[in-house]
C-alpha cells in the first residue's frame, strides 16, 4: 500500500491543523521572544517541514517530487490559511 510512504506528511499535517485551528483564546497575548511577525515565521516553518516530509514519498513513487512537494505545501498552506479565517471567529 503506497499509502504508508506518506505517514510521516499526514502526522504533520494533523499537528498543522491542530495549532491553526486552536482559539485564540488559548495563545499568548504577548509575541513570542518580542520578535516582529513572529507568527508567519512559524506559519512558513510548519509548512516548509511539511514540504520537506512529502519530498522522500513522491521520490519512492517516481514522481517529480521537486515540483509537487512545494505545490502541494503551498497550494495546502493557502487552503488551511483561508479556511483558518472563515471558519474561526476568533482568529
Amino acid at each position: 500500500m503506497k499509502i504508508i510512504y506518506f505517514w510521516k506528511p499526514l502526522l504533520w499535517l494533523v499537528i498543522i491543523c491542530y495549532a491553526l485551528f486552536i482559539p485564540a483564546d488559548d495563545l499568548p497575548i504577548e509575541p513570542f521572544l518580542k520578535i516582529p511577525h513572529f507568527d508567519k515565521m512559524v506559519h512558513f516553518g510548519l509548512f516548509f517541514v511539511f514540504c520537506i516530509l512529502l519530498l522522500r514519498p513522491f521520490k519512492k513513487l517516481k514522481l517529480n517530487y521537486y515540483l509537487l512537494a512545494p505545490l502541494i505545501s503551498i497550494s495546502l498552506g493557502g487552503l488551511l490559511e483561508f479556511s483558518q479565517h472563515t471558519l474561526s471567529n476568533s482568529r
